[in-house]
C-alpha cells in the first residue's frame, strides 16, 4: 500500500485537505509503516503545520514528534532514517514534543519526552558537551517527576505511564552513578578505593531513596515478590508494562549504587542485595531464554561482576560454569574478567602478558574495547612499577588516583 501512497497523497495535498491527509495515514497498517510511510507522513504533517490556521495544531506536532522520536531510537526495520543524521532526528523531536508541550503537557506526549531526553543523556556516541547531557538529563528526572506528580492516586486508565514514569525515573537516577569514569571505575572495583560522586551527598541519597520507592511501586504492580523462595520454582509471566527480569535488573543496579557509593549504612546488606536481584533477573531471563543466545547478556555480566566487588572467586566460577551452559558470554568480557582476577591476585605479570598480547593483535572484540584494554594495561603498570611509564593521557587527579596503587591491597572494606 505504501508504494503508491504519495500518488494517492498528491491531490489531497493539493486540495489541502488535511483531514483526509491524516485519515488515509491512519488507515496504513503498522507492521507497513516503512520508510516510504514515515517520509510521506513528515512531509504531511510538516506541510500541513506551515499553512495559516493549522501551524497550532497541537495533534499535528504530537504525530511528527513522534515520527522523529521513532526515527531516533531506531524503532524502525529497514535502518533508513528521515534526517542525515540520527542526532538530527533526535533534536527535531526535542523540538516538535517541546512546542506541542507548550500548548498542552499531557502524560502521554510527556513520557516520550522524558525517554527522548534521557536516551540523548547516555548516547555514548554522543558529540554534545557534557555538560549539555547532564542538563538534558536533569530535564528527564523533571519530566519523570511531572508525570508522576499529574498521576499520583489516580492512575485509572493511565496506570501505564504512572509505572512507566517510575520505571524512567529510576534508570535516570542510576545513570547518576554509573560510568562515572571507566578509570576509576576499574580502579574502585580493583583497589577499593573511594570515588566520590558529583553533587551534594544529601540529594544524591534522596534520590536513591526516591529511585526506590518508584521500582518498589513497579515491583508491587507486577505482583513480583520481593523474595523468591524457590529458585527452582520462579513464577511464569513477561509482565504488563515491564519484564520481571528488567525489573529485578534496575534493583540491583540501585543497590550496586548504595554498596558503591555509601548510599546505604549496611554495606554487606547492599552487596548482599545486589547479588541477589541480579541473580533473580538472571533466572528470569533463563525462563524464556533460546539456548547459547547471545541477546540480554547484560544481566549475567552484571552479576559476575558483583562476584568480583566481593572478591567471590568460587562464587564467581560457579555462576560462571552454570550460566556458560545457555548463555554466550561475549569474548571481551571473558578476557577482561580473567584480568581483573589476576590483578586482584597481584598477579600484574601475567595480567599485563594478556593485555599486551590482545592490544598488539588489535583484534578487539564485544566486551573490551582497545581504549578500555589500554586503561587496565597503565593500571596494572602504576600498580606494579608506578606511574612513570603510562601510555595514556590522563588528568591531574586520575594520575593521583593511579599513584595510589603501587602497594595498595585489594582487601574490600566493608565498614
Amino acid at each position: 500500500m505504501t508504494t503508491n501512497l504519495k500518488q494517492q497523497m498528491q491531490p489531497l495535498l493539493d486540495r489541502e485537505d488535511w483531514q483526509q491527509c491524516f485519515k488515509l495515514l491512519r488507515k496504513v497498517p503498522k507492521d507497513q509503516r516503512d520508510y516510504n510511510y514515515r517520509s510521506v507522513s513528515r512531509c504531511v504533517y510538516e506541510t500541513a503545520l506551515s499553512k495559516p490556521g493549522q501551524e497550532g495544531n497541537v495533534q499535528t506536532m504530537r504525530n511528527l514528534a513522534y515520527l522523529y522520536y521513532a526515527d531516533y531510537v531506531g524503532n524502525s526495520k529497514d535502518g533508513q532514517c528521515l534526517c542525515d543524521t540520527k542526532a538530527e532526528s533526535g533534536d527535531k523531536a526535542i523540538q516538535w514534543y517541546e512546542q506541542a508541550l507548550d500548548q498542552e503537557r499531557r502524560p502521554h506526549e510527556l513520557f516520550y519526552y522524558a525517554m527522548l531526553l534521557y536516551k540523548k543523556a547516555t548516547d555514548w556516541y554522543s558529540k554534545e558537551p557534557m555538560k549539555d547531557r547532564t542538563a538534558q538529563r536533569e530535564q528527564s528526572i523533571a519530566a519523570f517527576e511531572e508525570i508522576l506528580a499529574m498521576l499520583e492516586g489516580n492512575c485509572e486508565g493511565a496506570e501505564s505511564y504512572y509505572y512507566r514514569a517510575c520505571y524512567g525515573l529510576s534508570r535516570c537516577i542510576t545513570d547518576i552513578w554509573r560510568h562515572n569514569s571507566v578509570l576509576l571505575d576499574e580502579i574502585h572495583l580493583l583497589f577499593g578505593l573511594e570515588v566520590h560522586l558529583f553533587g551534594d551527598k544529601n540529594e544524591l541519597n534522596q534520590r536513591f531513596l526516591r529511585a526506590c520507592h518508584c521500582m518498589e511501586a513497579v515491583r508491587q504492580s507486577e505482583e513480583l515478590p520481593r523474595v523468591i523462595e524457590d529458585e527452582q520454582h520462579i513464577p511464569n509471566g513477561a509482565g504488563h508494562f515491564h519484564s520481571p527480569r528488567d525489573i529485578f535488573y534496575m534493583f540491583g543496579r540501585l543497590f550496586e549504587g548504595a554498596f558503591r557509593f555509601g548510599f546505604c549504612q549496611d554495606r554487606r546488606m547492599a552487596y548482599e542485595s545486589v547479588v541477589r536481584y541480579y541473580r533473580y533477573a538472571c533466572l528470569y531471563d533463563l525462563k524464556t531464554r533460546a539456548p547459547r543466545s547471545i541477546l540480554f547478556t547484560h544481566t549475567y555480566e552484571a552479576l559476575l561482576t558483583a562476584f568480583i566487588w566481593g572478591r567471590e572467586e568460587e562464587r564467581f566460577y560457579t555462576a560462571w560454569d552454570e550460566y556458560s551452559q545457555v548463555v554466550r558470554l561475549p569474548e571481551g568480557f571473558r578476557l577482561l574478567c580473567q584480568v581483573r582476577w589476576l590483578i586482584l591476585k597481584d598477579d600484574y605479570e601475567q595480567a599485563g602478558r594478556l593485555l599486551d598480547g590482545y592490544i598488539q593483535a588489535g583484534e578487539f572484540v564485544q566486551g573490551l574495547s582497545a581504549y578500555k584494554a589500554g586503561l587496565l594495561r597503565d593500571i596494572v603498570r602504576a600498580a606494579r612499577e608506578g606511574t612513570a611509564h603510562l601510555e595514556g593521557a590522563y588528568r591531574p587527579y586520575h594520575m593521583k588516583q593511579l599513584g595510589r596503587l603501587k602497594g595498595h591491597d585489594h582487601r574490600l572494606k566493608w565498614d
